[in-house]
């Protein structure tokens, strides 16, 4: 139960997007980020402005990319006092791009480059 002088600070809900993630050699530029659990904490009131929350992603997300695989964490803090982590993991697949794909990207982008700068 939560006292009148604190309250249930809820960081995030599961499937909640956190980041978008670029993603190198695959059919999507990128991929949505979210949480794989919900994570909350119970604090004292007043204290929830001085939360901070550091993401951490991992460098060079490359394809092909599995739902649900991890891509990262999220890490909350208090006065340096570590309150949760939750883990931030794929929304959906990336397959990696085939040397077809890769150069109607190429051309495509190409095309667009000349056509929106005359």
């Amino acid at each position: 139960m939560v006292s009148p002088t604190s309250l249930l600070y809820l960081f995030g809900e599961i499937g909640d997007i956190i980041a978008n993630i670029n993603v190198e050699k695959g059919t999507s530029s990128s991929v949505n980020g979210i949480f794989n659990t919900s994570a909350s904490v119970i604090i004292k009131k007043g204290l929830e402005n001085s939360i901070t929350q550091n993401l951490t992603i991992d460098e060079n997300v490359k394809a092909p990319i599995s739902e649900g695989q991890k891509l990262g964490y999220a890490t909350y803090t208090l006065n340096d006092q570590i309150l949760a982590t939750v883990d931030i993991v794929a929304q959906n697949e990336v397959k990696k791009a085939s040397l077809f794909s890769m150069t109607t990207t190429l051309y495509s982008d190409w095309f667009n480059m000349i056509r929106n700068n005359p």
